[in-house]
């Protein structure tokens, strides 16, 4: 046998492996019990090197899919952002817009067209009491808080301001009643020497569904009046005001109410209420003279002018209006 043709065999471990067909390039990697390596690390107390056969952990495919994910990963992020912020700056506006929709400033009871209100039949007042009514600075309060109202017309003055950045819209007015039969108690009156207010807004509380009209007052007229709301709204910039003048009236009852505004806030409808400063509102309807259990008289009524209030002549109680009206 040609011993240049055989070569005697080698041990495997300490052969010199072909780099074309085998991995050693330098690489660390996790051993078996935690610890780090290189592959050219010597294993072995020899010095022999330890080589792995296989491949490079190069891979060319993984950088297309890496840069195409960072694009996608992006344009969901921008995407997201536009649609939560707009929604975020919402809710901070909405957390920050705090209280009712419209805020209401003033609520005035109007006494420029005089004084004309009734007591309940109960309620007795003697002559002397009646006259020292006449120097109180608020008599109205006085008669509501001994359960009177006014006769016949109520004219109240409502102020509100919008409270929404985005602003707000009134839908609608109505009130929300209690009525029974009219007061025939004592009887006040006291006309102004001048002309009545003119009127924004009127309202019946005879109706079944009583609603804010124009066009005639609730004593009625020749014009039919149209509900107000129907066709028209009232918008409110934030800040900005609005008064509402209502003619309340009452024909056949005695009625306390309190008034719904109904206010337009986005896309919800808020319904506020509101009432004569803690207490409802309070009308009825006006009596033939005869009707009343008693009355007291003031300024023009009585033909011989007078600031305070006098009893009514027997003359004016049987509705005789050629005489003196006042004792």
């Amino acid at each position: 046998m040609d011993a240049k043709r055989y070569k005697p065999l080698m041990p495997l471990h300490l052969q010199k492996p072909e780099e074309d067909h085998l991995a050693c390039q330098t690489r660390t990697f996790r051993g078996p019990r935690g610890y780090t390596m290189k592959d050219d690390e010597s294993a072995r107390p020899d010095g022999a090197r330890i080589c792995r056969r296989g491949t490079s952990n190069f891979r060319p495919w993984k950088k297309p899919i890496a840069w195409l994910s960072g694009i996608v990963v992006a344009a969901l992020g921008v995407a997201i952002t536009n649609s939560l912020v707009p929604r975020f700056g919402q809710t901070i506006e909405g957390l920050a817009q705090t209280g009712d929709p419209v805020t209401v400033n003033n609520v005035h009871v109007n006494q420029s067209g005089g004084l004309v209100v009734a007591l309940p039949r109960d309620v007795q007042v003697a002559d002397e009491d009646a006259t020292s009514l006449s120097d109180s600075p608020d008599q109205l309060a006085w008669f509501e808080s001994q359960g009177g109202a006014l006769v016949g017309m109520e004219n109240i003055s409502i102020t509100v301001t919008g409270n929404r950045e985005g602003g707000v819209r009134i839908m609608d007015l109505t009130p929300v009643k209690k009525c029974s039969t009219p007061l025939d108690g004592t009887y006040f009156e006291s006309p102004p020497a001048g002309g009545s207010p003119s009127l924004t807004l009127s309202m019946t509380m005879d109706d079944p569904r009583p609603q804010a009209t124009t066009g005639s007052n609730p004593e009625g007229s020749a014009a039919k009046p149209q509900p107000y709301f129907v066709a028209n709204t009232v918008s409110l910039a934030k800040g900005e005001q609005f008064v509402f003048v209502l003619d309340v009236g009452a024909r056949k009852s005695f009625c306390t109410f309190e008034l719904d505004i109904s206010v337009l806030d986005g896309n919800t409808i808020h319904t506020q209420r509101i009432d004569n400063n803690g207490v409802p509102f309070r009308i009825t309807a006006a009596l033939p003279h005869a009707g009343w259990r008693s009355a007291y008289l003031g300024g023009v009524d009585c033909m011989t002018y007078s600031d305070h209030f006098r009893p009514a002549s027997d003359a004016w109680l049987l509705g005789d209006s050629t005489q003196d009206a006042c004792k």
